[in-house]
């Protein structure tokens, strides 16, 4: 009986922690300029947004120069979600996110984006 609630037990910690694939995000990490390094539009890699950045403040605020203004854009986290709160109503998904490095994916005018950018400073880092 021990054994077969052991078993049930250690499967439920499986289930549990294997539900969970997004990614940890947080707002101190985010805070910064990152650099687009790397965009790819539909799978294949576009030079429109090259010399594209993000910078992202501590209270929420995100200015990017590849919509049509560099304003700040106050945005709201929500797990590995980030979401422009203005007429843009624009969602990134956050992929990846080190201290260095951070992977978006989101929509543009119908395009798939994957957009891998480098922190300020550390443009020359590769990014996997």
């Amino acid at each position: 009986m021990q054994k077969s609630f052991l078993f049930s037990l250690l499967l439920i910690v499986t289930v549990i922690s294997c539900g969970e694939d997004t990614v940890k995000t947080s707002v101190d990490i985010l805070a910064g300029k990152w650099n687009i390094h790397e965009a790819y539009r539909d799978g294949r890699e576009t030079q429109t947004l090259k010399k594209g950045y993000f910078e992202f403040s501590t209270d929420q605020k995100l200015k990017t120069n590849i919509l049509q203004d560099t304003l700040f854009y106050p945005y709201k986290l929500s797990g590995n979600k980030i979401k422009l709160e203005d007429a843009h109503k624009i969602s990134y998904t956050v992929m990846k996110l080190t201290s260095d490095s951070l992977i978006l994916e989101t929509k543009i005018r119908k395009f798939d984006f994957r957009i891998l950018l480098l922190k300020k400073g550390d443009e020359e880092l590769p990014v996997q």
